[in-house]
């Protein structure tokens, strides 16, 4: 039923998993404000929002240049990507408010634990996101 290549859903997956290396992490640490912020109890919203705006881009960037390279980029298809760009983006914000919320000790297992869910929630989300594109393609190249 289905035709999709294994050679781009793997060139997907590989290419999700740098952005969420690179936004969640390496584009967080230059900007102190959003990595000091996010998980205080008081003025939280803005420094999550920004982080999780920048994960919600990465995907949108990697969409499109994957679609835009395997597949026609139509407008149709563009304004999936944008709803599932907003859909990484307000899940992202739950997930690290979340995990904001739990107590912080390194020392600790349950911080650790913390960390495992949220990472992967974030590749749940991320598997997810995909999957739903590459069947909206394959339904469009029928």
């Amino acid at each position: 039923m289905y035709d999709l290549k294994l050679f781009e859903i793997i060139i997907l997956m590989v290419s999700l998993e740098l952005k969420h290396l690179i936004c969640d992490f390496y584009l967080q640490m230059p900007f102190e404000y959003m990595w000091k912020n996010k998980g205080r109890s008081v003025n939280w919203f803005w420094p999550l929002f920004f982080h999780s705006s920048v994960n919600a881009f990465g995907l949108l960037v990697v969409f499109v240049v994957f679609t835009y390279t395997f597949y026609q980029l139509t407008l149709d298809l563009l304004l999936t990507i944008v709803i599932l760009s907003l859909i990484d983006l307000f899940s992202h914000f739950m997930v690290d408010r979340w995990k904001a919320t739990q107590p912080y000790n390194i020392y600790r297992t349950e911080f650790w634990i913390n960390v495992g869910v949220d990472q992967a929630a974030h590749k749940i989300i991320n598997i997810s996101l995909a999957f739903y594109l590459l069947l909206d393609l394959n339904n469009f190249v029928q």
